[in-house]
């Protein structure tokens, strides 16, 4: 079942956020001018989910160029995603580190958490073909010098062969996962209805001391 990536968070937060000043959220996060930060990311949320479609057709044989673009499409929309939540949790939690990092909840990969995995699948199938990463190949030695192909239609869904510089090494198949592409984001998402409570305990707090002044 697809989930429901809802506004109502985005909606809520902007509220909020023309009716607060922006010197009260800098005092409440020690002088820090968040506030651009918190526009910019809920702007770009908000584009990102307009409309989203996690499984955008593709060919049953073959290459069609513009299905491969739109899946492209698709995995950057899923990079707004992440790194406006990533930017979030930054300023929410006052921390350096990327949301959810080292969870292999989604991918299930033993060398790299869902983060760096989904970076991959992004440079395979919307950034670039080389300089890819060993660790999810048939690679024993780790050596590097991996290169994806175009993207092509398969029964599967779209999918990308894998070639390694070595020789006679063998080609792999990586195939689209469509579901768990999904899983990622809305797992990323879901955090901005954390978000949306701190918001709103800032602006309740900010209304009770006008109020009380």
């Amino acid at each position: 079942m697809s989930h429901v990536f809802s506004e109502k968070p985005i909606q809520n937060i902007r509220s909020v956020l023309t009716s607060v000043p922006p010197e009260y959220f800098s005092r409440v996060f020690n002088g820090n001018n968040v506030f651009p930060c918190i526009c910019s990311a809920i702007d770009w949320l908000s584009v990102a989910i307009e409309n989203i479609d996690f499984y955008p057709s593709f060919p049953l044989v073959g290459a069609d160029h513009e299905s491969a673009i739109q899946h492209a499409l698709l995995l950057m929309r899923v990079s707004w995603i992440k790194e406006a939540i990533d930017q979030l949790n930054r300023i929410m939690n006052k921390t350096t580190k990327t949301y959810l990092v080292d969870d292999r909840s989604v991918f299930s990969n033993a060398t790299l958490d869902d983060n760096d995995y989904f970076q991959e699948l992004r440079a395979m199938f919307a950034a670039h073909q080389t300089n890819l990463s060993p660790a999810l190949y048939n690679n024993k030695s780790n050596e590097k010098g991996f290169f994806a192909s175009w993207p092509f239609g398969t029964y599967d869904g779209l999918a990308v062969f894998i070639y390694s510089k070595k020789q006679n090494a063998p080609i792999d198949k990586i195939v689209f996962p469509y579901k768990k592409i999904e899983e990622f984001a809305f797992k990323r998402y879901s955090y901005l209805t954390e978000v949306e409570q701190i918001i709103e305990k800032i602006a309740n707090d900010y209304y009770n001391k006008t109020n009380n002044s």
